[in-house]
């Protein structure tokens, strides 16, 4: 039979909050930070995942993203198939 894991056995997380004292959550086993203060992920690194990023937020979110970038983003008519609802007025 398997034992179960420890949580009381993970060290705090320790990372200073913005009241100046240290987080008490337990951190993960990984890295020893909390959910909160650990971070999965910084973000893309080469250039072909910066590109899948940015082609990912202009699907997801084009009002947004043509705000954000200054461009103008050229939508298809209101009855067409491929349109999507996204939330944004043509």
């Amino acid at each position: 039979m398997n034992k179960r894991f420890n949580l009381e056995s993970l060290p705090l997380c320790g990372a200073k909050t913005r009241s100046g004292e240290p987080c008490k959550r337990k951190g993960n086993k990984r890295n020893g930070r909390c959910k909160m203060h650990g971070g999965k992920s910084t973000g893309a690194k080469t250039e072909q995942g910066k590109m899948a990023s940015r082609l990912n937020a202009l699907k997801q979110f084009p009002c947004w993203y043509s705000l954000r970038h200054k461009i103008i983003i050229i939508r298809p008519p209101a009855n067409h198939p491929n349109r999507d609802a996204g939330g944004c007025s043509p």
